[in-house]
């Protein structure tokens, strides 16, 4: 049993899904991200926090894993960061600003970041960032024209992502 915070009065609680990965000597560790804008990384078998790294205002999206790199989306005001991590130390690698809130929660493929951009409990216009996972840098956008309500589900060669207006879109991984 964990918390991140003892007396919480400002509604600071845990806002992620929780992500298992396994660090270079196999050990098993816990990610999760707070709504106090903390990412936490714990020892699975204990609940000892490792490190934790304040990455924005809120986290409401379950990170991601890959390489010795968790990939996590932060909300920053009206808009949301994207940023990858090391995952033995929490250190930031890059950062990559969305110009809108993001709760959908990050996916990775290959050398590929797949973030689904949007304010799911809002209107507006959303779609779906490709990121070089080593950069952050901005590959693709692709509009959905409705906010993204769901984090991408990938296949080998496909893309899926749920938009507020109930369409689920496809898209050809090349």
């Amino acid at each position: 049993h964990w918390r991140s915070t003892l007396h919480d009065v400002s509604d600071t609680d845990i806002g992620s899904g929780p992500m298992l990965y396994a660090d270079r000597q196999g050990r098993e560790h816990v990610a999760v991200g707070g709504k106090d804008g903390q990412l936490y990384s714990l020892d699975a078998s204990n609940g000892q926090v490792l490190w934790k790294t304040q990455v924005g205002e809120h986290v409401y999206s379950s990170p991601a894993f890959a390489n010795g790199t968790i990939y996590a989306v932060a909300v920053q005001g009206q808009s949301a960061i994207s940023q990858a991590l090391n995952a033995d130390t929490g250190a930031i690698r890059w950062r990559h600003t969305i110009p809108t809130i993001v709760y959908a929660s990050p996916a990775i493929s290959g050398q590929h970041l797949f973030v689904a951009i949007g304010n799911g409990f809002g209107p507006g216009d959303g779609g779906v960032q490709v990121l070089d996972a080593s950069t952050g840098q901005l590959l693709q956008y692709a509009d959905l024209h409705s906010t993204a309500s769901s984090s991408p589900a990938i296949l080998s060669s496909w893309l899926f992502v749920g938009s507020s207006d109930g369409s689920l879109s496809a898209f050809i991984r090349s």
